[in-house]
């Protein structure tokens, strides 16, 4: 199980879970276009980086016993695997989807410093999967994935955040920023 949580290092598996089946937010829409190769590719061009395995681990989490072992370490604070449980959750690996898990559990390894579930969160808020629509708050996020990860982390959020900031009103991007300030605060504590 261990090898599978560290496999998981890149968030972009949501772009098309709702693609054939919930309405579509204009913003979700311009993300629905982008294949997670292509979100790769862009990335990897802009960092100079390699993609990510991140596909080949979300073929191997398939069993509820991945989730049981992954939900056991979560509860015990271990980072990599509460982003692991909320990946579980947007996909229904192990479980039934549900956004609002899904978000709970990137949201408490977000906290803990975990770039991946930074950018993740800030990819539900902008497509609204399974939480509302909130620019700021994905600007927020991904702002935060910036700054906390590496390379690659910082070559995704760029890039999402470039094609965000082309959608938001000044007063959308000021907020994103003060929270992503108040943010940072309590997770470099």
């Amino acid at each position: 199980m261990k090898s599978i949580i560290l496999l998981i290092l890149l968030i972009t598996p949501f772009l098309t879970q709702y693609a054939n089946s919930s309405p579509l937010t204009p913003l979700a829409k311009v993300f629905m276009k982008e294949s997670l190769d292509d979100l790769v590719k862009a990335a990897a061009k802009t960092s100079k980086v390699a993609p990510s395995t991140a596909r080949v681990a979300a073929q191997q989490i398939d069993t509820s016993s991945d989730f049981d072992e992954a939900l056991a370490l979560a509860e015990r604070g271990d980072q990599d695997a509460q982003h692991s449980l909320g990946y579980m959750y947007a996909k229904g690996i192990g479980v039934s989807e549900n956004g609002i898990d899904a978000a709970y559990w990137f949201q408490k390894a977000a906290y803990q410093g975990h770039a991946d579930a930074q950018y993740a969160l800030g990819h539900m808020h902008a497509a609204a999967n399974g939480i509302p629509e909130n620019h700021a708050e994905a600007y927020a996020w991904w702002s935060i994935a910036k700054v906390e990860g590496q390379t690659e982390d910082q070559a995704r959020a760029t890039y999402a955040l470039d094609v965000l900031k082309s959608r938001m009103t000044k007063q959308q991007i000021a907020q994103g920023q003060a929270l992503a300030g108040l943010r940072l605060r309590v997770i470099q504590q």
